[in-house]
């Protein structure tokens, strides 16, 4: 007999997140990489918005960049 999967899931409506919630993402060039990696586990985006004091967007910051910092040398207390 075989069985639905999706058996009990409520699939009559779709999930949404809120619109605003990639603001948690949003860091400084000032902040360190320890702070990039609590923001990483924070936000569900997995990426890290690098923005001056304006929020215009300087660049971005993933798990592999900050890996690959690590592996160079940088410390979690340097800025990103």
């Amino acid at each position: 007999m075989a069985t639905d999967s999706n058996e009990g899931a409520d699939l009559s409506e779709p999930k949404t997140t809120d619109p605003r919630q990639w603001r948690r993402a949003l860091l400084r060039p000032q902040a360190t990489l320890q702070d990039a990696i609590g923001n990483l586990n924070d936000s569900s985006l997995q990426i890290v918005l690098v923005t001056n004091n304006d929020d215009v967007l300087l660049g971005t910051l993933t798990d592999g960049d900050i890996r690959r910092a690590l592996l160079k040398g940088f410390t979690l207390n340097d800025n990103i």
